[in-house]
């Protein structure tokens, strides 16, 4: 895998794809730092909500869900 980071002077841009990527399927993203930065303190307020009002399963209703879930493994 190759990770950078690259601060454009332009809006062209040439890449050099690797010889052992040639033939595969490769994935390129793009997206500035401070977008992927753009996290608040309100959204993290919001998760601490939405998680501590959950509801909870008691433990045998936990138990009777690992065991619908090994019955469904069975299946795929």
């Amino acid at each position: 895998m190759i990770r950078t980071t690259i601060t454009p002077l332009n809006t062209d841009m040439h890449i050099t794809i690797p010889q052992e990527y040639v033939g595969k399927q490769i994935e390129l993203l793009m997206y500035s730092i401070e977008e992927g930065k753009q996290k608040t303190e309100s959204d993290d307020s919001a998760l601490f909500n939405l998680l501590s009002n959950a509801p909870e399963m008691k433990d045998e209703e936990y138990k009777l869900f690992i065991e619908k879930q090994k019955h469904f493994n069975q299946w795929k």
